[in-house]
């Protein structure tokens, strides 16, 4: 494999990345990987799981920005 592939760090989690977010998880899944789910993996398990992380990371965000401007 070459060159091709970049990984960047998300500082949010919007609807264009959960999309594709969820189909790169169905697809690791549908091949076999091992990344704590089983296959059939639907779309919408996929979504739900990705959309769960991005409210986590946005409470995480937004309590972690909160506490700095408080002290």
């Amino acid at each position: 494999m070459t060159g091709n592939i970049r990984i960047e760090r998300l500082e949010t989690i919007g609807p264009r990345e959960i999309d594709g977010l969820s189909d790169m998880l169905v697809d690791c899944v549908e091949g076999g990987a091992s990344v704590s789910f089983m296959w059939p993996m639907t779309r919408d398990k996929a979504d739900r799981f990705w959309r769960a992380v991005a409210e986590r990371r946005a409470a995480a965000g937004n309590a972690a920005a909160k506490s700095r401007t408080m002290r």
